[in-house]
């Protein structure tokens, strides 16, 4: 869906991108990650020619984009920014009708898609749809320039920092819901972001940039469990274990559990839970184990011993 190679970006004597490849296949989420500067917005708007790359080729949807006027490519992309780029003296319901306009939809399919892309991010268009930008909370304006992204149903969506300008409280309910909307929408993302929570929570595979260049790219476990080197270790290093418990499930230490005890539902949770969770669960509830239970319908019993067990052989066979 989206495809790079050896694209470059020079300021003057300055190389902001140095000669990065990459693909993301269609329904995908690949993450840009690391600290200011190095790079990670500039290779993004190199994809929708807001920056025009100094040397390279980017594909999307196996189209060159340079065969694409700059306008013509970026109505077909949506992109959210940080800041939400909102219109201030256009309603809410006017902001996002914005590319539709452009595209010339008709009157009641702009009305019709504006309704129910706003509904589904839970801003009724009755309450939400005549009022202005700045009579929205920051969390409720994010959520408009979401809905403007994609109520052409784009195949791509490009993202720069989100989230960033919210409070932590909100952006995690926002991040929340703008996930379980991009599973039943199955849209190919590139996601820029510092948050290394939000990188390992959204991302199908992530891409951990310093100076330009990309140090490491893999699935969330690859960087975890498989740091390339000193750089990708420490840069993870402060919440390495709260990153490695959400991304360890039940089922992944099934076989380090051992039977339950009776055919009771009491305390029951699934094989797909992750060890974050359950530990969480355990220690909020006082509950000395909780019973799980896998497709096949069989169950096995888990306390605090047990997850730690299960953690400490993954851990081996990881290295």
């Amino acid at each position: 869906m989206i495809a790079a190679c050896n694209i470059s970006k020079n300021f003057n004597s300055h190389r902001a991108v140095d000669n990065v490849s990459f693909e993301v296949g269609k329904g995908e989420v690949m993450v840009l990650l690391g600290t200011s500067g190095c790079g990670k917005t500039t290779t993004l708007k190199m994809i929708n020619r807001l920056i025009e790359p100094s040397s390279g080729q980017i594909w999307v949807n196996g189209q060159d984009i340079r065969t694409v006027k700059p306008e013509v490519l970026r109505r077909s992309i949506g992109y959210v920014s940080q800041n939400n780029g909102l219109f201030p003296h256009y309603t809410v319901a006017e902001n996002v009708a914005v590319v539709p306009e452009l595209l010339k939809w008709d009157k009641e399919k702009i009305r019709s898609k504006t309704k129910s892309i706003l509904a589904q991010l839970l801003l009724p268009y009755d309450t939400f749809g005549n009022k202005m930008p700045d009579e929205l909370s920051g969390g409720q304006q994010q959520r408009v320039s979401i809905a403007r992204a994609l109520v052409t149903d784009p195949p791509v969506i490009l993202m720069d920092e989100p989230f960033g300008a919210l409070d932590p409280v909100t952006r995690a309910e926002i991040r929340k819901e703008f996930s379980q909307l991009i599973k039943v929408a199955g849209k190919t993302i590139i996601l820029v972001t510092h948050d290394v929570t939000e990188a390992f929570e959204l991302g199908d595979q992530i891409c951990l940039m310093d100076q330009g260049k990309f140090v490491q790219t893999g699935t969330p476990k690859d960087l975890l469990f498989h740091p390339e080197n000193e750089f990708v270790s420490s840069f993870l290093e402060k919440q390495q274990l709260q990153l490695e418990w959400n991304h360890i499930r039940l089922c992944d230490i099934w076989y380090s559990l051992p039977p339950a005890q009776s055919n009771t539902r009491a305390n029951e949770i699934s094989e797909t839970t992750t060890i974050w969770i359950t530990m969480d669960m355990l220690t909020k509830e006082n509950i000395t184990a909780l019973d799980i239970r896998n497709k096949m319908g069989e169950t096995r019993r888990a306390s605090v011993a047990d997850i730690l067990e299960g953690y400490r052989k993954i851990k081996l066979k990881n290295g």
